[in-house]
Formats: structure tokens, sequence, C-alpha cells
């Protein structure tokens, strides 16, 4: 079933994936629309998209006063839904049909999957972004430009449902500060919040508590010391775990533990690939399946921003 979360086109709210969904489905009924080229799927409500629902009204719906608006819920939205064809489609796998995130440009990520994750346009994604969810104030938004430059950098992050995921995990575990964060009330009530006795090569003794921190809480002394050692980084985050607090590192830990299994044994290719897409289940990665829906409707929409906001994305609505 074909849903918007908000109204699109002329005192519509205008949320990007309700936009896109609007454009394509607009394209699918071009002889109603006229429309001589196909809508680019954008998520943008331009002039374009507003006139052509206008004239999707007027033709199909025999409107004398078309107000060029797709209310979610409404009589314009149904009809438009009418063509599409494919029995049981819903709006994310409609999306995923005709919008992909990659091209063959030199921006383009190495690996054979299916969503290819290009270059993101982090100017393009966080004007996405303020749209879809909310303003972003001034530090949010660098600690969110940061952490897209590096994905970018992140040649291993090859699926735009991986980082479409680790996205959406930041954005639930970090409240929404799109910074590395120590968890809040420092681990008090659990085991790891308890202070452990630890000695360097040296001698020298160190008194840490291994409560969460960083992008995605990073907990429990062995973890600090399997992670600092998969990094390359040796007993540091052991010796001094608020190093997990600076952001390059802080990335690295979860794009290696999320790849890798390394929090809860789960990675990111047991739920997301060539063949699947399971958002809820990947909550498995970080903490069971805590707050798994919600986390699972961010990164759904984060990962359509990402296929409109990357470098060479391509749209193959068209009719």
């Amino acid at each position: 079933m074909i849903t918007l979360s908000q109204s699109v086109g002329l005192g519509g709210k205008n949320r990007p994936v309700d936009v896109m969904i609007i454009q394509h489905l607009l394209n699918l009924n071009q002889k109603l629309v006229k429309l001589t080229s196909p809508l680019r799927v954008t998520g943008d409500a331009d002039q374009d998209t507003t006139d052509a629902i206008q004239l999707f009204q007027v033709n199909a719906m025999k409107s004398k006063k078309p107000d060029g608006r797709v209310d979610a819920g409404g009589m314009t939205l149904s009809k438009l839904s009418a063509a599409v064809k494919t029995k049981n489609s819903d709006t994310v796998t409609v999306l995923r049909s005709v919008i992909r995130a990659a091209w063959m440009t030199t921006g383009a990520r190495p690996g054979e999957v299916s969503g290819s994750l290009s270059i993101i346009d982090a100017q393009r994604f966080l004007g996405l972004y303020d749209r879809q969810f909310f303003q972003l104030g001034a530090a949010a938004r660098t600690g969110l430009t940061q952490l897209i430059g590096f994905i970018n950098n992140d040649l291993e992050i090859i699926d735009v449902g991986w980082g479409a995921y680790m996205l959406a995990t930041v954005k639930h575990e970090c409240a929404e500060k799109w910074q590395p964060i120590k968890e809040f009330g420092l681990g008090a009530g659990h085991a790891y919040g308890n202070p452990v006795t630890v000695t360097d090569k040296q001698g020298k003794k160190y008194t840490n508590t291994y409560y969460g921190r960083g992008y995605v809480q990073l907990t429990w002394k062995d973890n600090y010391a399997a992670l600092g050692q998969a990094l390359g980084m040796d007993d540091e985050l052991v010796l001094d775990p608020d190093k997990a607090l600076d952001p390059e590192t802080a990335y690295r830990i979860m794009s290696y533990g999320m790849r890798n299994g390394s929090f809860t044994n789960k990675k990111l290719s047991d739920y997301i690939d060539r063949n699947q897409c399971n958002y809820p289940s990947a909550r498995q990665i970080i903490n069971g399946l805590d707050r798994h829906m919600l986390i699972a409707g961010y990164a759904t929409n984060i990962e359509m921003l990402l296929r409109v906001g990357c470098y060479g994305s391509v749209s193959d609505s068209a009719f």
C-alpha cells in the first residue's frame, strides 16, 4: 500500500520522502498529467511537481478547483496509486525500485551490491534531512557533516542500507546531537558502571569506568580492549576510555564493530545485502530489539535521502 506521512504540493508539509513517492506516481500517470518528459524524483516540491498534481486533479478527477496538494489518505493519493500494478507494493519498495544511490561515476563505491552507495553530497543531504525530520542546530549540523565525511572516506561502506542504518543508529544513540556522547547516567545501576583498575605496560595503574561512550555507546572493559586491538590502538582505549569520544575514533569503532559483529556477534551483512534489507532485526547488531522499530523508521527515511543525496544518483522513474 502506498502511504504518505504528510501532505505534498501547494501548502503541504513536503517531506522529501513523501515528495519522492508522489513524483514517481505522477510519472506513472503521465498520460493524465500530460507530461512530455518524466519528472525527476528529487524530493523537492518544485513548480513542475505542483503543476503536475493540479493537472492530474483536473484530468483524472475532473476537479474544477484543483488545490495542487496530495493529502495522506486523500482521494488524490488513492487515484494516483492506482497506477502501481504490482501487488503488495509499499512506498519503500516502489522508491527502491526507481532510485539508485550510485551510477557509473568515479564516485561509485566498489562492490557488487544492489544498493551501492556513492559519495554523499553533504550539503544536499543536510538540506533534505532538515525537511524530512527537523532543522538541525549548529553543533548537530557540524557533527552530522563530519560523520558524512567519515562515511565518504570509508570504502568498506559499500551499501546504501549500511550507511543508512549507521546514521539511524547514531541519530538514536546520540539523542539527535550527532556527536559522540557519554552514556546518560554513566552506567549507574549496571555492572559495567563499576570502576575497574587496570595497569599499563610500565606498571602504572588507572581506575576507569567502562560505561557507554561514542556513537554506538561502547561498554564493558573487554569490548574497549577488543576494539582497541582491532583498530591498531593497542591498549589505548582500555587505559583511556574517553578516547572513544574522539569523533574519528568513535566512527572507526562503529564502522568496524557493525561490520564485523564486535558488539553482539551480529553484523550489517546479516541483515542488509543484495537480497534483503531488514532494518528492524538489524538492531540486534547493537542492543537486542531495543527501540528497533523506531530506529528502522529512521533508517528507511535516511536511506531514501541518501538515494537522492549522493553524487551520481539516478532516477529510473520514467514512462
